[in-house]
């Protein structure tokens, strides 16, 4: 797994939501208990509904899907070092004003889906593959050609779709009273992805190299594997 000083952010990300998960752990574990048999419980409740939907056509094997509810209002802004690559390319200092770096807005839709794996039926873990689909909305300003001498910049935004995949391991924990809690983290990686440019800044007059190698340092960055995760509640039954 490729650990580099560009994904701290996503990883103090992913650290609040586990210890929120713990805590919500903790919560229940005091008040209801656990199944003693999880994989006789995703048999005989094979279906989950909530913040998710999962079912399991058996015991050992696990379908999920989800939306991620704060891609709904979560507004992200990084800064890229224009011409750098890989690792490189990420500045950790969001304020940072030198005329190399760009600040990069973008706001996302996503959706998780997980094919689960119990190698073990009475135990609550899981493995198997995670994919994300986002839909996102990217804008920066960028050099214009008489940037030099009038320091002018102009808009570039653009859509992306990307779909992210890789491998997760997790847990399915499943109380008495059918309340469900699923969580699991990855490492993944862009797999595909298309773009459509709303503004290219054509018309703003934008320095073309400038634009090439600051998209080409974003996207340097933004294909390096990621760590992501995924938690659901849900309540389970047969349908």
């Amino acid at each position: 797994m490729l650990l580099d000083k560009g994904l701290s952010m996503s990883l103090s990300i992913v650290r609040y939501h586990l210890s929120f998960g713990i805590v919500l752990l903790v919560s229940f574990s005091s008040c209801v208990a656990l199944v003693k048999d999880p994989g006789k419980s995703r048999e005989s409740e094979p279906m989950s509904l909530g913040s998710g939907v999962i079912y399991n056509p058996s015991k050992s094997v696990g379908l999920s899907g989800a939306v991620d509810l704060t891609s709904f209002y979560e507004s992200r802004a990084i800064a890229i070092r224009s011409g750098a690559k890989g690792s490189d390319a990420l500045s950790l200092n969001g304020t940072a004003n030198d005329v190399d770096i760009r600040h990069m807005y973008s706001r996302k839709m996503a959706a998780d889906f997980m094919t689960m794996y119990f190698p073990w039926e009475r135990s609550s873990f899981f493995m198997g593959m995670h994919s994300r689909f986002s839909q996102y909305r990217r804008a920066y300003s960028e050099w214009t050609n008489t940037y030099e001498d009038t320091a002018t910049t102009t808009n570039i935004e653009w859509d992306d779709q990307e779909l992210t995949a890789g491998g997760i391991v997790g847990m399915n924990l499943r109380w008495v009273d059918g309340s469900t809690i699923t969580f699991g983290t990855s490492v993944g990686k862009v797999v595909y992805s298309n773009r459509r440019f709303i503004d290219d800044g054509d018309r703003g007059n934008v320095d073309l190299n400038k634009r090439s190698e600051t998209i080409s340092s974003f996207d340097s960055y933004n294909n390096m594997f990621r760590p992501m995760y995924c938690a659901m509640y849900t309540y389970s039954f047969r349908p």
